[in-house]
């Protein structure tokens, strides 16, 4: 099911780690957001996908970084601050300061010391902070084909941890 927004055939069923956000919601392969988007009803989702992506706004570029920190902190080097860019600045701006860091989750001037101290208050939190250090693979994404519809489906697993750990 290729389209304007997922133009790439998905790999074969599987679990994939490793997969970078961008390329993964390129897959051309349903999944539980994008019929969320479309209120479950086939007909809309396929008009969707026809759209292009919208932009993302600041508060969605602060959840993907936030995200990125708790659950890949390897990445944490992709998050940076883009010096002179606030909040509020206009779409466009957002978009040519995103276009000129390919590959990073930017966010406005001083937005990073908040995503942090957000990221640390995850990790201290009793079990959450448990659960994220026993987890043994984080962000895998992975495809399946529906049984009942034959649809090819995707999704990504924020943390799997193995029974007994």
């Amino acid at each position: 099911m290729l389209t304007r927004r997922c133009p790439i055939v998905p790999p074969a069923p599987g679990i994939y780690p490793g997969v970078p956000m961008d390329l993964y919601q390129q897959w051309g392969a349903v999944s539980a957001s994008m019929l969320k988007q479309a209120g479950g009803r086939m007909a809309d989702l396929g008009y969707w996908l026809d759209q292009p992506p919208d932009p993302p706004t600041p508060a969605m570029r602060r959840g993907t970084a936030f995200h990125t920190l708790v659950l890949e902190p390897e990445r944490a080097g992709s998050v940076v601050e883009v010096p002179g860019l606030a909040a509020a600045s206009p779409a466009d701006r957002w978009a040519a300061a995103a276009a000129r860091r390919p590959g990073r989750d930017i966010l406005h001037e001083g937005g990073l010391a908040s995503i942090e101290a957000m990221r640390d208050a995850v990790r201290a939190a009793g079990p959450i902070g448990g659960i994220l250090a026993a987890a043994t693979l984080r962000e895998a994404s992975m495809v399946w084909e529906d049984a009942r519809t034959g649809l090819l489906l995707r999704g990504r697993i924020d943390a799997v941890i193995e029974r007994g750990a």
